[in-house]
């Protein structure tokens, strides 16, 4: 299953994925998902403009998304045009 949610493109990449976990319901609500699905691997890939544009920051992630993602048990991918 995937879902998809679209960016304004000004976006920081930092601010993205706090917004798409917000947006299927919180941490909280998603880890209950995961343990009722039991899926077999849990992945956020995010396709992004371009590379080397403004709104990558360098890859920067806050360290409370980082924790979140690690808490889903979540890889994350990021793909370039």
């Amino acid at each position: 299953m995937s879902f998809k949610l679209e960016f304004d493109p000004h976006k920081r990449i930092a601010e993205m994925v706090p917004a798409l976990l917000l947006s299927l319901g919180g941490i909280d609500h998603l880890c209950k998902v995961r343990d009722l699905v039991n899926p077999e691997f849990l992945e956020i890939d995010m396709f992004l403009p371009v590379r080397h544009s403004e709104e990558q920051e360098d890859g920067y992630f806050p360290l409370e998304v980082i924790r979140d993602i690690c808490i889903l048990r979540a890889t994350l991918g990021l793909s370039f045009p």
